[in-house]
């Protein structure tokens, strides 16, 4: 999906959104090659589990 994304004419960049919490979620965009871009603070968090904060690459 991600070579087929960059294949489109006006893609220049992914993102991949995770709270920082669930590693599973956090080890799939580093396999892709996905680098960490930002953290940002989510209000509220998504659920009671969730850090409230979020790591989006690109």
């Amino acid at each position: 999906m991600v070579t087929e994304a960059f294949a489109l004419p006006d893609v220049e960049f992914l993102e991949i959104a995770h709270d920082l919490t669930d590693i599973s979620s956090d080890a799939v965009p580093r396999r892709l090659g996905f680098t960490e871009a930002r953290r940002e603070q989510v209000t509220p968090p998504a659920a009671p589990s969730d850090s409230g904060l979020t790591w989006s690459g690109g």
